[in-house]
């Protein structure tokens, strides 16, 4: 099995959490912005990763890749209730984590990273090969345009982004008041996305790609990102990374091209 991630992506480190839980041996290709799509389209993979290159089929993003991999877990361990009205809550709030979180956090830190293209390099360029790592660097004007163009980034939509990921944060914490865990008295899909999406915002020891250099972003950024950290949440996502990805992280090495 061959994933194609982003070092940073918050996706990735979904669908990579997903595969280390099964014990699947997989080799992760990681790409930079704009060139990924050449390597995905010779695979026949969609625009965006993650992406699961399997025989004979593509996993084109992270909810598809948690489905397979929930396929290969025991029943104690699987990611998805067989409670039927259970089920559909997990899989509602991963989509809507997903909307909420999932493409807000990397336009809000984008906003203020892609003006430095030294901490943007620092970011991607784990694990991926030379060579890439140079026409990247050489493209970055054009990519750091496209990127803004194409994401809509701007001081408008950076305050949304901002909002949107608070108000969610505190939605979370209303859904975890008193309880372990999202839904029911497990860890689910649910959990899962919620901790690996939020992870990198909050700088949870354990996130399985790079993390964003806030100590040099702008003063601004600092400060969000501290009130943010500080919010009842990040404790939550800490405590279930040490107890469900901290005895899985040690695969995902072996199984990274870095």
């Amino acid at each position: 099995m061959l994933l194609f991630t982003f070092a940073p992506s918050h996706f990735s480190e979904k669908a990579r959490w997903a595969l280390d839980r099964t014990g699947l041996a997989y080799t992760e290709e990681r790409q930079t912005p704009l060139l990924h799509r050449l390597a995905l389209r010779r695979v026949g993979a969609g625009p965006s990763v993650p992406a699961l290159v399997l025989p004979g089929r593509v996993l084109k993003d992270s909810p598809s890749i948690l489905q397979f991999a929930d396929g290969h877990l025991p029943p104690e361990r699987r990611l998805y209730p067989e409670e039927p009205e259970l089920r559909r809550l997990v899989e509602e709030y991963e989509r809507k984590v997903g909307k909420e979180i999932g493409l807000s956090v990397p336009r809000w830190a984008y906003f203020y990273l892609l003006s430095r293209k030294d901490l943007v390099l620092q970011l991607f360029s784990p694990g991926v090969g030379r060579g890439q790592l140079l026409v990247f660097s050489w493209l970055f004007p054009l990519i750091r345009f496209l990127m803004r163009k194409g994401l809509g980034i701007n001081r408008e939509s950076t305050r949304r982004m901002e909002a949107r990921i608070s108000a969610h944060l505190e939605e979370a914490a209303g859904l975890l008041a008193g309880k372990d865990y999202l839904f029911g008295d497990r860890f689910t899909a649910a959990d899962l996305s919620l901790a690996a999406l939020t992870a990198p915002l909050l700088g949870t020891p354990g996130y399985g790609g790079t993390l964003a250099p806030f100590a040099e972003m702008p003063e601004e950024a600092r400060q969000t990102a501290e009130i943010w950290r500080r919010h009842p949440v990040a404790s939550y996502v800490e405590r279930i990374y040490k107890l469900h990805r901290g005895e899985l992280f040690a695969r995902t090495s072996p199984n990274a091209t870095r």
